[in-house]
């Protein structure tokens, strides 16, 4: 690195150890501490010049090797390192192509760290060399070979079809700058000094990578949930899973939705789905709106939303968890004070009336100079259920089938267990293998519903956790006061427990924990506990809307009629391998009573929630909604009992209906009953009297005498 100062010899004896020559140039290119605690390179200095001062007064009793090794430790470096900075500085070196002096405080610099003369370079050549490396797309080195080029020749490179830029005057100089002999810049514009002048870290990613990518560098919104009220924000999100699981005899990456509450931080509702293969396309088949639509109803029915003033804001994405037409319009229409937010330009559509914005802030260019990019959405928009996908994945990175975070943590063994499955699914196929003998054959991947209880236990574990940070916790009173006996005690109990003593022992308690603070604390509520806590604040969405919230077009089998009782009386049975593999069933009947075999129904199940089946006539009006059948366990006594009673009540109401159509055939029984009664029953003697009885007694005693 040059430098226009001249190079002074410091005195041989005596010699200096203070920086007493140049204190301009100590002040103004010797950095100092970039960080408050720290010393920098002047304080590495002025440090090191007192240590070889030390060494300096003990050559001759101590020895320069030895004080070395003694104060090498304290300055932390090597003590041949510090023998070498001494000889330099007390017979002179050559260092950073200088000569340096005996004495000559300069020659313990780094010399990398020293700045550049200060040149005062115009603020519009500033500007030429900040608009170069924000056109470089990747970093200034080639810009800086521009602008010397310019420097140079006068022309710059070419940008695009036109030819290079012509420079009939540098912006900031009267004069064209003149490069000096030797030199390969002129003062000041090296490509150290001018790296100190580059743009702001954001306007250099804004320039380059766009709106997107700088958003990392712009000025943080810091946010509260303190204030906010359960189910008032609820945002929704997909996710793919890292891990593979086997389904339709191929391993494939499961999918979902999520439905995180912003107040608790609780993930409500959840929903997995494999992802289908598509053998005529060869693709897979990923998420779609449609499902998406199932899970909003699903979160809807089952969790609630607020149906106050203050409402519910659903905050979802622009695909696959959108919400689209004519979905949105209905959905608007069936609850009060719904507001749906997607990402648009902070327009809420919302059953006032407000539309959504047309072209999300990401896809503004950022300057006049660029076309706009590709419309994305913004995690930061929905910045919890984003951030909460990750700690789900690390719950779930022990199980058999990962993928690896990114392409570069993919665990080489994938590639053999696909091969391997291949091979598996190849020998049933080939030799015609009984459906029997291929349910024994193990995959070295999980299948999909059994990857399904594992990945709810993971999120139940997150949800029930009390081991969090979830900011504002203690200013909304999500904690919980526990208390024991003494401070060697482990047992921590909840304050409810202290009711369960007796008086006296209360009492003797409580002036105890009061008197000594160590004997209770506070501890942080879980997600769950702190949503339960408040969940009766929101309202369920009938079950019953649905036809209408989705229209025929998705009903089962799109609309056509199921018949009742078609495979199994009393039930409405089909096939859905995304629910679940077999038959599903569900009870064709609601609390009215059972509806009758062989009439048909357009038909409605939620894929998300599948607990219910709505069964409506063909102008979707509701007629039954039906509960689902689970099978009753052979080893589980009680759900046998709940089957049969379940069949039980089937008959009765069956029997009902007969009794009350045949009642007249029930009478002329009843009555021919009674008619052979009375005529197979001998007649009773005659009753006598009392009177009658006295006065024959009377008779047969006078008789008698």
């Amino acid at each position: 690195m040059n430098t226009d100062l001249p190079i002074t010899a410091a005195p041989a004896v005596p010699l200096s150890f203070n920086v007493d020559t140049e204190e301009e140039f100590f002040a103004r290119r010797v950095p100092g501490a970039a960080v408050p605690g720290q010393e920098g390179e002047q304080g590495r200095v002025r440090r090191l010049l007192a240590a070889l001062k030390e060494i300096w007064m003990n050559r001759e009793t101590e020895g320069v090797n030895p004080a070395a090794k003694r104060l090498a430790r304290t300055m932390q470096m090597p003590w041949g390192t510090l023998r070498r900075l001494y000889y330099g500085y007390t017979r002179g070196v050559y260092k950073a192509k200088r000569t340096f002096a005996p004495g000559d405080w300069r020659s313990v610099l780094n010399w990398s760290k020293v700045r550049e003369a200060d040149n005062n370079l115009p603020f519009a050549f500033c500007e030429l060399w900040r608009t170069l490396g924000e056109q470089n797309q990747r970093c200034w080195k080639p810009a800086y070979a521009e602008l010397m080029n310019i420097v140079r020749t006068r022309f710059g490179f070419p940008h695009g079809t036109t030819p290079a830029k012509f420079y009939d005057r540098l912006p900031g100089f009267s004069e064209w700058p003149q490069i000096p002999p030797g030199a390969a810049h002129p003062p000041g514009m090296s490509y150290d000094n001018l790296m100190r002048h580059t743009s702001d870290p954001f306007e250099t990613s804004l320039a380059r990578h766009g709106r997107a990518k700088a958003s990392a560098w712009r000025v943080p919104v810091l946010k509260t949930r303190v204030g906010l009220r359960i189910g008032q924000y609820v945002e929704f999100d997909d996710h793919d899973f890292n891990q593979k699981i086997m389904f339709q005899q191929k391993p494939q990456r499961p999918s979902g939705f999520g439905a995180i509450d912003v107040l608790t931080s609780c993930m409500a509702t959840v929903a997995f789905k494999p992802n289908l293969w598509d053998f005529v396309e060869e693709k897979r088949l990923v998420l779609t709106e449609r499902e998406f639509m199932w899970f909003v109803i699903a979160h809807l029915t089952t969790v609630g939303v607020r149906t106050d003033d203050i409402g519910t804001t659903l905050i979802v994405e622009r695909s696959k968890a959108a919400i689209r037409e004519p979905f949105r319009s209905r959905l608007l229409a069936s609850v009060r004070n719904l507001k749906i937010y997607d990402g648009g330009q902070r327009d809420v559509a919302s059953n006032n009336g407000a539309k959504p914005g047309r072209l999300a802030s990401f896809a503004k260019p950022a300057h006049d100079g660029q076309f706009r990019g590709r419309a994305k959405g913004n995690f930061r928009t929905k910045a919890l259920i984003e951030s909460f996908w990750n700690p789900v994945d690390n719950q779930t990175a022990h199980l058999i089938g990962q993928m690896g975070k990114d392409r570069d943590h993919a665990p080489a063994q994938l590639h053999g267990m696909e091969q391997y499955t291949a091979q598996l699914v190849r020998q049933i196929t080939d030799k015609n293998i009984p459906l029997e003998r291929a349910a024994l054959v193990e995959f070295p991947f999980l299948t999909f519903h059994q990857w399904r209880e594992l990945a709810q236990e993971g999120i139940m574990r997150l949800n029930r956790t009390p081991e969090h940070n979830c900011e504002g916790w203690e200013k909304l009173g999500f904690e919980r006061v526990q208390w024991r006996e003494s401070e060697d005690s482990p047992d921590w109990m909840a304050v409810s427990d202290l009711e369960l003593l007796s008086e006296v022992r209360r009492e003797i308690l409580s002036a105890k924990i009061k008197a000594n603070q160590a004997l209770t604390r506070s501890v942080r509520l879980s997600r769950w506990e702190a949503f339960q806590s408040l969940r009766r604040e929101l309202a369920l969405l009938s079950v019953a809307s649905i036809p209408e919230l989705v229209g025929v077009e998705n009903a089962l089998g799109a609309g056509e009629l199921m018949e009742v009782g078609k495979t199994k009386p009393g039930l409405f049975v089909f096939e859905c391998d995304e629910i679940e593999p077999g038959p599903i069933e569900f009870y064709a009947k609601d609390e009215r009573g059972f509806l009758r075999n062989g009439d048909k129904y357009v038909c409605f199940v939620n894929p998300c929630a599948p607990r219910q089946l709505i069964a409506c006539d063909e102008k979707l009006r509701v007629k039954a909604v039906c509960p689902r059948l689970e099978r009753a366990s052979l080893a589980d006594p009680e759900s046998m009992q709940r089957a049969m009673g379940v069949q039980g009540s089937y008959e009765a109401a069956a029997k009902m209906k007969l009794n009350l159509r045949h009642d007249d055939a029930a009478r002329a029984i009843r009555e021919m009953r009674e008619r052979n009664t009375m005529t197979l029953t001998p007649p009773a003697p005659p009753k006598i009297s009392r009177a009658d009885r006295e006065a024959f007694l009377s008779e047969e005693t006078e008789t008698t005498q």
